[in-house]
């Protein structure tokens, strides 16, 4: 008996078909990226007026953070503010979209305390005159000695 063992051919293309590929890969995303990079920088300045018309007080508040991280923290407000200059595309869509979703919300909030009715307090203390009910030792004393009677449950339907 003897052991045949079948050589397996090995295809030199097939790792450079491989590394080829994923180049291509490579390559297809960095060009989505960068296009989308570039769609956002023209849209860059209309999105920072929007973001300004429906929430301002978002803008406001990214600056301030610059400026609390600049006062308290040189080198990392110095970073924050290089990157927001060089992202300013990215910057800018974040800020509309968080004006936009703070504009959206406040709204439905608003349009729910809408939805509720007006209400009228009362200040009379006794606006519903009710006669008070007495009960006797008598009544008292003829529920505990009815035999019929297993628990107070039952003097309810009474």
């Amino acid at each position: 008996m003897t052991n045949q063992r079948q050589k397996r051919q090995s295809n030199p293309l097939g790792g450079i078909i491989g590394i080829a590929i994923f180049a291509i890969i490579i390559f297809v995303l960095f060009k989505m990226v960068s296009g989308i990079f570039t769609l956002l920088s023209w849209l860059a300045p209309i999105l920072f007026i929007l973001a300004l018309i429906y929430n301002r007080q978002v803008v406001f508040d990214y600056g301030k953070m610059l400026a609390r991280n600049l006062k308290n923290d040189l080198p990392r407000g110095l970073v924050y503010s290089v990157l927001s200059f060089l992202g300013f595309p990215l910057v800018s869509a974040f800020l509309f979209f968080k004006a936009f979703a703070t504009h959206k919300a406040k709204k439905i909030v608003k349009q729910k305390e809408e939805d509720f009715d007006d209400y009228e307090e009362i200040e009379d203390e006794d606006f519903l005159d009710l006669p008070e009910l007495e009960i006797t030792k008598e009544t008292r004393s003829q529920k505990g000695n009815d035999a019929d009677t297993d628990s107070t449950y039952d003097d309810l339907f009474k």
